[in-house]
């Protein structure tokens, strides 16, 4: 391994530390693994995720005859540790790809508290930086999503937002209606207990593609 590449992992390793990670996968062809808990990742069926050699990522897509309902997913992981949080401060990010206006779906188990990583904009049929933070201040929680840098939703709940409820898992897709059995590809995906500032997020972004 080169020094180079020794010192991202550490910088990689140290920031996800730092922010409260709850979950990372690099999604490289050779490591689909949850860094913070080992876990492997698991697939619905075979062709449910595919290496994309195009993009370098994996491809998340519906399979013919797959069954649409809450439990479905493309893959899934167990999770370190129970999930226990009396109000949402989260962040999802990641750098993703899809030829069409889509959502990457994610979400927690087994509450199955569905989310989305928005890739959807004028980046469509390129490779986009998504983010979504959910932050809770003075009782009050806020929904936002960026791509590239750019805000594509404010969203403001007027009350707190509670979410984490003993959840022990976490999947992408959830094809519950077929406007919902979408493809996309992702890489570098990481979820936070934490609110992320641009900053932080433009840090991660740096860390990830260096």
């Amino acid at each position: 391994m080169k020094r180079e590449h020794t010192i991202q992992i550490d910088r990689l390793t140290k920031f996800l530390q730092q922010h409260n990670c709850i979950f990372y996968s690099p999604l490289s062809q050779d490591d689909t693994t949850d860094w913070i808990s080992g876990n492997a990742m698991v697939k619905r069926l075979n062709d449910s995720a595919v290496w994309d050699s195009t993009n370098n990522m994996w491809k998340f897509q519906y399979v013919s005859g797959q069954s649409y309902n809450a439990n479905e997913y493309y893959v899934k992981w167990d999770l370190n540790n129970t999930i226990v949080q009396s109000q949402m401060n989260l962040t999802a990010i990641a750098q993703t790809y899809s030829d069409t206006t889509t959502d990457c779906f994610y979400d927690f188990l087994p509450t199955r508290i569905g989310l989305s990583l928005a890739t959807y904009s004028t980046t469509t049929g390129n490779e986009s930086e998504s983010v979504q933070v959910f932050a809770t201040v003075n009782n009050i929680s806020r929904q936002k999503v960026y791509v590239d840098g750019v805000m594509t939703l404010d969203y403001n709940y007027n009350m707190p937002y509670n979410f984490f409820n003993g959840e022990t898992g976490f999947r992408i897709g959830c094809p519950i209606n077929s406007s919902r059995a979408t493809t996309f590809c992702m890489r570098n995906f990481a979820l936070f207990a934490d609110a992320l500032s641009l900053d932080e997020i433009s840090e991660y972004f740096n860390i990830v593609k260096a």
